[in-house]
Formats: structure tokens, C-alpha cells, sequence
């Protein structure tokens, strides 16, 4: 999701250092039991008896980056274990800013214990570049069904759907998805019973009969597919079930894609980041391309979709452009055009058509507006707006197509006249075809 860090995040083999136990302690109140890398199941059975009559908090690791807090739901209420969760997630920075912290709790007596499925995870906050968020101030819905919520600490997220088991995930994508409207939004759907209960605990049958259910789903999801949605398939980790390690395997995952309505079968190869996947996306809605990563999108048939802004963030740059329109100097064509352009950083940039009794000089008002953009240091165009007099919507010249083309080729443009219609195009479709320079053995 375009985000790379900068260093790993730690972990803790030999469990975690005194001091910061002593710190949670201190914070907290609860004493700590436990401290080491253990299998989640295993550790609850090992120290459940003694957490029920002391009190004290099963703290372990694995080999992630990982501070997971185990705690009976009788004896620690799940209110009261997120709230331990989020003092722990504010005691563990650098240094020991550890990937998640994670509620686990679990139900059962007598060394006989069992994990609920109210685990929540507690994420270090994404920074600002976050695919996530760069889709959402382009006007993409994001929905996060399960876990995804709390992985990306609700960064850039829209609407969150609770999800407790595969089945529960798979039945609520299917609804949020059929109850979309035609508005851009990406649906992000987590499986987690994959991953917790059978492969963390190595039971090949109850992943062979998991994946036979999904495949069953899937068919009938891919059926109900609109013509042009793009659907991704994947995993975060290996996590083979017939390991001895119950730890992540970490060997190479699939991706599989998919255009609704297409029926191509190629390969999209080895790949050499996750990063692909984002760059995929960013590539779908039509957003510029994050640093790392490369879209697969064109092997899976067809082109990018048009991703406008939210509905105010339209009214502004459509209210801007007829108010520059007002100060257009066109005496001879009398003909008054406004444009605006708004950057990342949600400045508009406005420009109206100035022209002149030697035809050639005029200058038209998205040309203006891209001068001015440039001139006042913009950000990156994501999004613009052209008004003029004329009852339908006017498109740009040639001109103007090909000096926006070079600047924002994937910005969606707004085209609005004196009536009430409302066209949007990306630039890069009203240009298919740009002038460009090309290098080749060292001539230009």
C-alpha cells in the first residue's frame, strides 16, 4: 500500500527487556506472566490456570514484531483488555515500536482454554503516503471488512464491517459490494481463519476444507462481477499448515487477478514486491503511480478506471472556475472560459482565457491555470474543473490536452456549461494519443 519502511520493526526471541514490562506494570496495574515466543493456543493452556487466580496478563511474542496481551474474558472484560492494549501501544515506541499489539482472549476453565474471536490488533498509524489515503482524497470509497480496520489503524478507511470467521467475511463483502453504487470504492476483505486456525495450528484439513468453501463462494462472486471491476486475490505470509514450526513459512504467495466479464489467462510471473499490488491499484483508479512497485493492470485486461473527487471537493473547483470566468478577456470571440486545478495538498489554482487581436497569442484558460499551478509551487493535480458559457459542456483544445497531458495525465477533469450537465474524462482519455520526446541510443 505504498509504504516502505525505513527499518524493521523489532522483535523479541528472548522476550521483552525488564524495563518495558515494568513500564507496562507500572502503567497498567497488572503484573505480567509469560514473557517469551509461544504458540498462542499453547500458552493460554500453559499459564490459564495461574492468570484466572492471579490476575496477571499472559504477555508473549512470536516471531513477528508482535506484543499479544492473552486475558480471560471473565476475569479481564474485553473493554478493559483493549484499554490495557492501547496504554501498551502508547508505551512501545522506538526502540520497541513493535508491529501490532494484539488482544487475545480466550474463555474456558480448568486447563481447558479457548481463544474467542474478539481478537483486535492495535497498529502502528501508517504515515500519510498510504495508498489508502491517497485514494480517498481522489474520491474512492474504501471499505474494511474484519480486520483490515485495525492493521491499518483506520487509516483512510470509510466504513469498517465487523467479520468474526471467514464465512461471516465472505457473506458481508458480498453485500456491502452488491449494495454499491456506481461511485468508485475498494473493498478490502481479510480471511483470517486461514492464517489463525489453521495454519498457526497446523491442521491441513481444516485448510483444505476452508479453501473448498471459498472456492465455492468465489464462483458465485465472480459471477455477479460488474464488467469492469478488478478483483485481486492474495496473502500477506506463507503459512503452510504441515510445517512443524507453527510460525509463518514465509514461502512465495499467489496473486490472482481478474476483470469482471474477462477470461484471460496469463501469467503475471514472479513478482519482485507486494508493492506490484499497489502500484496495480493506483493504476485502476487512475491516481498517480506511488515510488515503488510496478502495475500488472494491463495483463489483465483493459485500462484504468476513471476515479473523480468527492462530491464538495467537485463543487469547489466547478464554483472556482465560474468565478475566474467572470474575469475572462476575450473581447473578440466573446466567448469566456474558467479553469481550476486543485493539488494533493487541496489548493486551487484558477485561470481564465486571455486573448488578443493577433489570434495566435491568445491564451486559453487551462493553459492559464496550469502557468499559474506551476507558478505558485502546486502540488501534484489530482483533480480540475473547465466552465464556459456555451449550453453543454466545452472540452479543452489540443492545446490545452497535450500542456495538461504532460502535467496530470491521469486527473480527472470536470467539463460544465450554462446548463446543468456535468462531464468528467481523464486526461490521459481526451489525449490518447500525446506528442512526446523519446531517447533511443543516445539521440533524442
Amino acid at each position: 500500500m505504498n509504504v516502505v519502511t525505513d527499518r524493521p520493526y523489532p522483535t523479541y526471541p528472548d522476550g521483552f527487556p525488564p524495563e518495558l514490562l515494568d513500564a507496562f506494570t507500572e502503567a497498567t496495574g497488572y503484573g505480567v506472566l509469560g514473557n517469551k515466543p509461544a504458540s498462542g493456543t499453547q500458552i493460554i493452556q500453559e499459564l490459564g490456570d495461574e492468570h484466572v487466580s492471579t490476575g496477571k496478563l499472559i504477555v508473549y511474542t512470536s516471531a513477528d514484531s508482535v506484543f499479544q496481551i492473552a486475558a480471560h474474558e471473565d476475569i479481564v472484560p474485553l473493554e478493559e483488555l483493549y484499554r490495557v492494549c492501547e496504554i501498551a501501544r502508547s508505551l512501545l515506541k522506538p526502540p520497541h515500536e513493535v508491529s501490532r499489539v494484539i488482544a487475545r482472549p480466550f474463555v474456558g476453565g480448568d486447563g481447558d482454554y479457548l481463544r474467542t474471536p474478539n481478537r483486535r490488533d492495535f497498529s502502528v498509524k501508517p504515515p500519510e503516503n498510504l495508498l489508502l489515503n491517497q485514494l480517498r482524497k481522489r474520491g474512492v470509497k474504501i471499505h474494511a471488512v474484519g480486520k483490515i480496520f485495525d492493521l491499518y489503524a483506520g487509516s483512510g478507511i470509510h466504513r469498517k464491517y465487523k467479520s468474526k470467521s471467514n464465512a461471516q467475511g465472505m457473506k458481508v463483502l458480498k453485500r456491502v459490494y452488491g449494495d454499491e453504487t456506481d461511485e468508485p470504492a475498494l473493498f478490502l476483505l481479510n480471511l483470517v481463519d486461514f492464517d489463525m486456525l489453521w495454519g498457526h495450528r497446523n491442521d491441513p484439513k481444516g485448510m483444505a476444507g476452508d479453501l473448498e468453501a471459498f472456492d465455492e463462494w468465489l464462483g458465485g462472486f465472480l459471477q455477479d462481477m460488474r464488467a469492469d471491476d478488478l478483483l485481486l486475490i492474495t496473502a500477506d505470509h506463507g503459512n503452510d499448515p504441515t510445517t512443524t514450526s507453527t510460525d509463518h513459512s514465509r514461502e512465495y504467495v499467489p496473486i490472482l487477478a481478474v476483470r469482471g466479464g474477462r477470461t484471460l489467462g496469463n501469467d503475471l510471473g514472479d513478482r519482485t514486491t507486494f508493492a506490484d499490488m499497489g502500484a496495480t491499484l493506483a493504476d485502476y483508479f487512475g491516481i498517480p503511480a506511488p515510488p515503488v512497485g510496478t502495475s500488472f493492470l494491463d495483463q489483465v485486461g483493459g485500462v484504468s478506471a476513471t476515479v473523480g473527487v468527492n462530491e464538495a471537493d467537485r463543487d469547489r473547483l466547478l464554483d472556482a472556475a465560474r468565478d475566474v470566468l467572470q474575469r475572462s478577456y476575450s473581447p473578440y470571440s466573446h466567448f469566456r472560459v474558467g479553469a481550476a486545478l486543485m493539488d494533493d495538498h487541496g489548493r486551487i489554482h484558477t485561470g481564465t482565457n486571455v486573448e488578443n487581436a493577433s489570434f495566435g497569442l491568445s491564451i486559453c484558460a487551462e493553459r492559464a491555470a496550469v502557468c499559474k499551478a506551476v507558478s505558485e509551487g502546486a502540488g501534484d493535480l489530482f483533480a480540475g474543473a473547465v466552465v464556459s458559457e456555451s449550453r453543454v459542456p466545452t472540452p479543452p483544445c489540443g492545446a490545452c490536452r497535450q500542456v495538461l497531458f504532460e502535467i496530470a495525465p491521469d486527473m480527472p477533469l470536470y467539463l460544465a456549461g450554462s446548463g446543468s450537465d456535468i462531464e468528467m474524462f481523464r486526461v490521459r482519455d481526451l489525449m490518447p494519443r500525446p506528442f512526446a520526446t523519446f531517447e533511443s541510443e543516445g539521440e533524442s
